[in-house]
């Protein structure tokens, strides 16, 4: 079992495990020393007995030791073990997520469900954060982009935006795929947002089509203009009320804070550093790690 020490709480094995890909890090003191990336996501195992072969080797890859901490889509139907959803409310303090200890040291989160959603894996990255706004909407983009109502250190409620997969379909299986071509150009990106934010998307969609054969626009500018008009139509459903933080890593990230910029929602947008959102799996599993340590010393528990 684990250790007693503090030093648990600092050093550790983060591992974030996606459908499509598994990103295993070794931390020490709080940082990230070593990573360890592959394509074995859990939709590749042909079996569950495939997972801690996969994980062992991964972590002799960079070093790294128990005990471990796994969160995504290792415990789903597709994963190690299938673990319940913990409902919402959710606290963000560790208290109320589902946790097991699946192997000796190596413990599997599980996700969190409304009446309507579910997510996995974007619990731990809420965990993560520190001093978000008594009331806002957390963004987190992706292939599945994320609105996540939290207040008051709870989450609350949650909506799930494909956002990022309908341009996959829409740019490959449509009409539309002979249009766009993927690359970037800002004017178009920027005029796409504020078509989405003004027009039902199934109405501003043919748009992409006509720009082509009216406008005789080129596909990569059609692509940024698709781009920006399935990313306005996401961000225009947003409370004009509220707070929003947006945690985007990457080109994706990238594109959202353009939409933002674009929208000017006055102030009420916080954006994190593209460091800090690539921290906040991590700093999520501390957190839990912790809990497991506290409720180990409250019961009395022998560790080893």
């Amino acid at each position: 079992m684990i250790t007693s020490s503090f030093q648990i709480l600092s050093s550790f094995t983060s591992c974030d495990w996606g459908t499509s890909n598994l990103r295993i890090c070794r931390v020490e003191h709080g940082e990230v020393q070593a990573t360890f990336r592959s394509a074995r996501g859990a939709s590749t195992m042909s079996s569950r007995e495939e997972f801690p072969d996969v994980l062992r080797a991964g972590m002799a890859e960079i070093g790294a030791v128990a005990p471990v901490v796994i969160s995504g889509m290792a415990s789903s139907s597709l994963g190690w073990k299938e673990l319940p959803y913990a409902p919402v409310p959710f606290r963000l303090d560790a208290s109320d997520g589902v946790v097991e200890e699946v192997a000796p040291d190596i413990f599997l989160v599980s996700g969190v469900c409304t009446a309507e959603e579910i997510l996995r894996g974007e619990e731990t990255q809420l965990m993560g954060f520190d001093g978000l706004p008594e009331d806002a909407v957390v963004i987190l983009p992706g292939t599945h982009s994320k609105h996540c109502r939290v207040r008051d250190g709870i989450l609350v409620d949650f909506s799930t935006f494909l956002t990022g997969e309908l341009y996959a379909v829409l740019s490959r299986h449509s009409v539309l795929r002979h249009a766009i071509k993927e690359g970037h150009c800002d004017a178009s990106f920027r005029e796409g947002v504020l078509r989405g934010r003004e027009t039902p998307l199934l109405q501003a969609l043919f748009r992409v089509r006509t720009r082509q054969v009216l406008d005789h626009t080129d596909p990569v500018t059609n692509g940024a203009y698709l781009s920006g008009l399935l990313i306005g139509a996401e961000l225009a459903t947003l409370p004009p009320e509220v707070s929003v933080v947006l945690a985007g890593t990457g080109r994706l990230g990238e594109l959202y804070r353009e939409a933002f910029a674009v929208l000017e929602r006055d102030g009420r947008t916080h954006i994190l550093s593209s460091e800090d959102c690539a921290s906040l799996v991590v700093r999520g599993q501390q957190k839990i790690l912790g809990r497991i340590l506290h409720q180990a010393h409250d019961s009395g528990a022998v560790l080893s």
